[in-house]
C-alpha cells in the first residue's frame, strides 16, 4: 500500500487547482451559453463549455490511469457529419454524454475542496503537534 502513496500524491496534489480552473470556466461558459441561448449566441458558447467539461473529464481519467487507479472507459464520441452548422450544434447538445462530465466538474470541485482542506488540516497538525508535546514536556524551552 506505501508503494502507492507517491503515484496517489502525485494525482492529488495538483487536483485543487486543477479543478478550481476547471469548475470556473465550465460554470462561465456553459452559464453564460445556457443565459444567452434564445439569442442563438449562446449555443456555441454552451457547446464550447460541455466541450471543456469533456476535456477536463478525459484529462481526469488519464491522470487517474497515470496514478496507478483501475482503468475507466470514456463513452463513444459520435462525429456528427451535417453540412449545416447549427444541426451539428444542436446534436452536440443533445448528446448525454457531455452533460455527463459536465455534471462530474459540478460534483469534484466540493470534493476536491474537501480533501484539500484536510489535507491542509491534516499536515498542520502533523508539523504542530510534536512541537507542542516538546514545549509542553519541557524538550524545547519557551522563551521568556
Amino acid at each position: 500500500m506505501w508503494k502507492s502513496v507517491p503515484t496517489a500524491l502525485g494525482f492529488l496534489s495538483p487536483n485543487f487547482v486543477i479543478s478550481t480552473c476547471g469548475f470556473i470556466v465550465t460554470v462561465i461558459s456553459v452559464s453564460l451559453g445556457a443565459g444567452t441561448l434564445l439569442l442563438l449566441v449562446g449555443i456555441p458558447i454552451l457547446a464550447d463549455g460541455l466541450m471543456f467539461s469533456r476535456m477536463y473529464g478525459t484529462q481526469d481519467l488519464v491522470r487517474l490511469k497515470a496514478a496507478g487507479m483501475p482503468a475507466i472507459s470514456q463513452p463513444s464520441w459520435a462525429k456528427y457529419s451535417q453540412p449545416r452548422k447549427l444541426d451539428q450544434l444542436k446534436k452536440f447538445l443533445i448528446n448525454s454524454s457531455y452533460w455527463r462530465y459536465f455534471l462530474y466538474v459540478l460534483l469534484v470541485f466540493p470534493l476536491t475542496i474537501g480533501t484539500f482542506i484536510l489535507a491542509l488540516l491534516w499536515s498542520i497538525l502533523a508539523l504542530a503537534l510534536p512541537l507542542y508535546i516538546c514545549v509542553h514536556f519541557g524538550y524545547i524551552r519557551r522563551p521568556v
